[in-house]
């Protein structure tokens, strides 16, 4: 007799942006997918602005939850309206296991 293992797996989230240029400023649509096996709880996404090599903004994207094979969408806009930015890359997510 064999014993199947039901044991969860944890969340496994992934963030993706892309850049709205129809809206103003600097503005990005933001993905979070679930492709974990639980529900991810409080889960905050933290965001930084680039211009050549250095940070000139940073943001923070809150979501309470993020189920299952499931995605959440939201949008953030930075107010950096000098140059043009050239990358956002996500510096950390972190999220609770409920």
């Amino acid at each position: 007799m064999e014993i199947i293992n039901k044991e969860k797996k944890p969340p496994a989230l992934e963030v993706h942006s892309s850049f709205q240029s129809s809206l103003p400023g600097y503005t990005f649509k933001i993905d979070i997918e679930n492709n974990g096996g639980e529900t991810a709880k409080n889960v905050h996404i933290f965001l930084n602005l680039y211009r050549d090599g250095q940070v000139v903004e940073s943001a923070q994207m809150i979501t309470g939850y993020v189920p299952v094979h499931s995605k959440v969408s939201g949008w953030i806009s930075f107010t950096s309206k000098r140059e043009p930015a050239d990358s956002l890359a996500v510096g950390s997510v972190t999220f609770l296991k409920p």
